[in-house]
């Protein structure tokens, strides 16, 4: 995951580097663009991060709060209760919320738990096949 991140220049990194003269986000145009803030903390991600949540924990019947360590890193506490299996589903699903949210990097509008769920879809078709 973190080299896929280190790719991606947020607006404080730019303003550092003296590229650019307004470290702003792009998404919300409110807070400084840091990455934890562009890639979890920023408002306009809190529809995806939320929606991802509550469905992990419907499906694996837990109680779970947002955390950029659960969503961001994918650090899942030790827990006897899900199988290997399930861990690993958690982590693609929490993955693949930060792909939406990098494919979408300099859009000013919210992702879509839609565009999750359509991507998280074809992985699945796809371990079908394999």
């Amino acid at each position: 995951m973190s080299m896929l991140v280190l790719n991606y220049w947020t607006p404080s990194k730019l303003v550092r580097l003296k590229l650019v003269d307004n470290d702003t986000c792009w998404k919300c145009h409110e807070e400084a663009g840091t990455l934890v803030h562009m890639l979890y903390t920023c408002r306009k991600n809190d529809y995806l991060w939320d929606g991802i949540i509550n469905l992990v924990n419907d499906i694996f019947k837990l109680n779970r709060s947002k955390s950029p360590a659960v969503c961001v890193l994918g650090l899942l506490p030790d827990n006897s209760i899900l199988s290997r299996r399930q861990r690993l589903w958690m982590r693609l699903a929490f993955i693949t919320g930060c792909r939406i949210i990098l494919r979408h990097w300099k859009s000013s509008s919210p992702c879509s738990l839609r565009e999750w769920t359509e991507q998280m879809s074809k992985m699945a078709l796809y371990e079908r096949v394999v």
